[in-house]
């Protein structure tokens, strides 16, 4: 079932024991980037 208001892009995020709080800053700073981006190309 789709999600209403959603595109067709989903990111799924599998957290581990060994992750960090560093890592998930660097991995939404990524995330933010890549939507700025996007939203520039649009």
């Amino acid at each position: 079932m789709p999600w209403q208001g959603l595109s067709n892009r989903l990111i799924r995020v599998s957290a581990q024991i060994y992750n960090t709080q560093s890592d998930y800053d660097v991995l939404i700073k990524a995330l933010l980037a890549l939507l700025a981006e996007e939203e520039r190309d649009v």
